[in-house]
């Protein structure tokens, strides 16, 4: 286990984690630092704000209590320290938040005097909903904004200065762990896009007999405004005070709350616009349209599971190991009696029958408890209906226990200890006699960025959890980048299970119970992931009459294997899987291989329209890059 340090030098910062070290370019731009959790991320950063404040440092967290304990550890341990004869006052450091009365003074009154501050530390909320500029800022690099580019930009780019000089942004936006508060959207309908673009009139005039000039063919087109402040001079002239204003208001806020989506229509019309229509659209803004060509500050996230929701991310370059973590894992499958979607008629007049399927769950639960010491149970949040269709009839779900207040970890909760004969006050800790036992809800909050159950040696994951298809879509709109359906659930997936001491990096043995309704691949995806392991793995099944176990061996399917590869490729490569299993072998361990096949047994397993080696060119380029080397041979070369 590494000592917690960062060194810099003229290329690099050095991060050594607990669990492993990572280089991480000096260079400009957005770079997700993907170590694994409980790895010392929060750590890293306060080493990084004690090195590089005198450079401008934002640092934003999830919730107000992180943002409070940030600010207390710079208070207590940085107040009166000196960088290159910059020294760290308490008047150099502001937090924004809610529920701090300095920081929302300034924040609203004069935001200005923001960019005052070396240290600046927000929430999550904060960072992506507020105008970038007051946030990014220096004034002790005192800039002019009387340039022609959209605060976005100014917010990231230098600035000129009065006389010759350049000013930079704040060079570190250090980010703990990935934001997922809602972002600012606007809906830019079809007369206000007509606004907020530049008209090109080609059209054709003639003179009538009258001498009068009219038009003779109309061609009007449109196009993206060569210059910001012009685009912003059409909306303040034409829309708004009309019913187009993006906001009511006419506060400073409210002005800065209209230029945001303007200005991220503007720098990324390509994308929202990309045929100068009249359309509607809706413009969305996150941190991650501050990562622009020829920024000049220093975006780094640091998320544990960065590596896996960031995959082929446009605006990131993701910095990671392989091996993050080093506790012997046991898998036990386990049955898990009842689903969770019902139909409304099943949960009015069948609640007697429900309820004896989740005592069957209860029991088996209570036999986990009894084999385990600290147990984290993770559980739907409740029922759902199979009928997407809503009633409109006298009949309400409310009529049964299973209503809409109804939550399945208060349930279970308050059952278990009503057999074990503890009083069950809510508290999410229970314990009896020498144990322990927590039950969550997927998606609590709990299952993810907090070290409550960090000393739990198990977690159970009862009730397979579907990660919504359309959320990873739209995360992947969101952040520019691929991740795949399974890599987004192995993501959700791990981020709880690494609320086990797993998290605490010293080998210590964790078992992770799951159920039957689990898909097998999943879990084996999961293993690959924690464990760096290859593609099979063991299983223990629980039976109904015990504690009896039943070793099972199970392998990645070809289809999870290939879940990396680009769509055009999947059957050329899993029929050479087929083929030669060292090929799966290469691709599970990232590991380098070569093969030669003749042109003939190749035209067999991934046919081609000519028989000609040159045909293969393009898949043996795409394999090169995965570290395969195929070699396709004809007769003549033989």
């Amino acid at each position: 286990m590494n000592n917690i340090s960062v060194q810099f030098n003229d290329h690099f910062a050095v991060m050594n984690f607990l669990n492993c070290s990572i280089k991480v370019p000096m260079r400009y731009g957005g770079e997700v630092i993907a170590s694994g959790c409980g790895s010392g991320k929060t750590t890293i950063i306060k080493e990084i704000i004690r090195q590089k404040f005198n450079e401008g440092i934002l640092y934003s967290a999830a919730t107000i209590e992180e943002c409070n304990r940030m600010y207390d550890w710079i208070i207590n341990n940085l107040i009166g320290t000196s960088i290159n004869g910059v020294e760290l006052t308490i008047n150099d450091v502001i937090v924004l938040h809610c529920e701090n009365s300095e920081g929302n003074d300034l924040f609203m009154n004069r935001p200005e005097d923001i960019g005052d501050k070396l240290i600046v530390i927000c929430t999550h909320y904060k960072l992506t909903h507020e105008y970038p500029e007051i946030l990014f800022k220096k004034n002790f690099d005192q800039r002019i904004h009387m340039v022609p580019e959209t605060g976005l930009r100014r917010s990231v780019t230098r600035t000129m200065q009065y006389g010759s000089k350049y000013g930079l942004p704040r060079q570190f936006v250090l980010i703990d762990e990935l934001p997922t508060c809602d972002i600012v959207k606007a809906r830019i309908e079809k007369p206000l896009m007509g606004i907020l673009m530049d008209t090109v009139d080609n059209s054709e005039w003639s003179i009538n007999e009258f001498g009068q000039r009219y038009i003779s063919k109309l061609d009007m087109k449109y196009k993206k405004f060569d210059d910001f402040s012009k685009m912003e001079y059409s909306y303040n002239t034409r829309a708004k005070g009309t019913s187009l204003s993006i906001t009511k208001g006419d506060s400073e806020i409210d002005k800065f709350r209209t230029k945001l989506p303007l200005e991220v229509l503007y720098e990324r019309f390509h994308e929202y616009n990309p045929n100068s229509e009249i359309i509607d659209t809706e413009v969305k803004y996150n941190f991650t349209d501050l990562i622009l060509s020829g920024m000049e500050t220093r975006f780094w996230l640091f998320d544990g599971t960065g590596d896996l929701t960031f995959e082929n991310s446009l605006r990131f370059n993701v910095r990671t190991v392989r091996n993050k973590y080093n506790s012997p894992i046991e898998y036990i499958k386990i049955k898990n009696s009842i689903g969770r979607y019902h139909r409304e008629s099943s949960l009015i007049n069948n609640q007697n029958e429900i309820k004896r399927l989740l005592d069957e769950n209860i029991s088996r639960m209570m036999n986990i408890i009894n084999e385990n010491d600290k147990i984290l149970f993770l559980v739907w949040k409740n029922f759902k209906l199979k009928s997407s269709v809503k009633r409109t009839d006298s009949i309400n779900i409310s009529e049964t226990i299973f209503n809409n207040d109804f939550l399945l970890a208060d349930y279970y909760s308050h059952k278990i200890c009503e057999n074990l004969g503890v009083q069950y006050t809510g508290n999410k800790r229970i314990k009896y006699n020498n144990k322990e036992f927590s039950i969550i809800h997927y998606q609590s909050g709990l299952d993810k960025a907090t070290n409550e159950f960090m000393d739990y040696d198990s977690i159970v994951l009862f009730g397979n959890f579907l990660v919504p298809e359309d959320a990873v879509v739209n995360f992947n709109k969101m952040y520019d980048c691929s991740t795949s359906y399974l890599k987004f659930t192995t993501y959700q997936l791990t981020q709880s299970i690494c609320r086990t001491r797993i998290r605490k990096h010293k080998g210590e043995n964790i078992r992770i119970y799951y159920t039957n309704d689990w898909d097998d691949n999943y879990i084996m995806y999961l293993n690959m992931y924690l464990t760096n392991s290859v593609n099979w793995m063991d299983i223990n099944k629980i039976n109904d009459t015990g504690i009896l176990s039943i070793s099972d061996k199970i392998k990645l399917s070809d289809d999870v294997l290939i879940d990396n590869i680009q769509n055009k490729w999947r059957k050329d490569i899993k029929s050479l899987i087929e083929y030669d299993d060292n090929v799966r072998i290469a691709l599970l361990n990232k590991s380098k291989y070569s093969l030669t096949i003749e042109l003939k047994v190749m035209n067999i397993i991934s046919p081609r329209k000519d028989l000609r080696v040159r045909e293969y060119y393009p898949l043996i380029n795409y394999l090169r890059k995965l570290g395969i080397e195929l070699t396709v041979i004809s007769e003549r070369i033989k």
